[in-house]
């Protein structure tokens, strides 16, 4: 990981603004994440690592990594949960847009670039791409063929992905193919124009569906989505 990656000043407004939480995530699992992060190809983020109330160790390496890569900037804090340190993250970033990615998974290194594509291109709120998993280092891939399609919803047809988000399955004849069997409830892969999420907290009341919350929370004030046909995200399982 190296500084070189990008001339953006300090100051200046990042792109994508990427929000991580990290409570004593195991020093290989944070590595690989925060590796798959800084090789993105697009160059233009923060990387906003979020500890929330880590031990010693891991405070020391969160500081140690964040010497590496001047895009990534470390907040300690008292343990809150993983949605008071998403907040924290939301009230700190400053980029035009927001994305989230968990400590112990890894992205894509297409994921951000191809991201802002779709939202600019479509001049869309929000893009989902599709979120596959990675079991004890055995690839799982969810059904469909990813071809990169894009798909815009609006009106109607987002108040109807909108009643899937919220029930589970797809309303009013839809099916789950024609959403790229992409899922509504996961924060990620998501990425949120900062415009839409400014006034916008996870709840610090739920353990359990408060991702999935946030999402219909942002898609009810969403003009425009637009769903993209490609893995983005791997959501890691490990064992125990």
């Amino acid at each position: 990981m190296s500084s070189d990656k990008t001339s953006r000043s300090e100051d200046a407004q990042p792109l994508v603004s990427v929000i991580t939480p990290v409570h004593n995530t195991p020093a290989k699992y944070l590595k690989a994440c925060i590796a798959s992060i800084v090789s993105q190809t697009l160059p233009d983020f923060e990387l906003l690592l979020v500890d929330d109330g880590s031990d010693g160790a891991t405070k020391k390496m969160l500081d140690e990594i964040a010497q590496q890569d001047k895009r990534i900037k470390v907040f300690h804090r008292p343990h809150g949960g993983v949605s008071a340190a998403r907040n924290y993250g939301l009230d700190t970033c400053k980029g035009e847009f927001v994305t989230f990615v968990d400590a112990d998974d890894v992205i894509e290194p297409i994921f951000l670039d191809h991201a802002v594509r779709a939202l600019k291109e479509n001049h869309a709120d929000v893009v989902f791409g599709v979120l596959a998993h990675q079991n004890r280092g055995k690839k799982v891939f969810p059904p469909g063929t990813r071809n990169g399609q894009t798909k815009v919803l609006e009106e109607k047809d987002l108040d109807d992905f909108l009643r899937f988000s919220i029930v589970g399955k797809p309303v009013n004849s839809h099916i789950e193919s024609e959403y790229f069997y992409i899922r509504p409830h996961p924060v990620a892969p998501r990425v949120y124009s900062s415009q839409l999420v400014k006034n916008l907290r996870f709840s610090l009341h739920m353990t359990l569906a408060e991702d999935g919350l946030f999402t219909c929370m942002a898609l009810q004030s969403a003009s425009r989505l637009v769903l993209v046909n490609e893995i983005w995200y791997w959501y890691v399982m490990h064992h125990g």
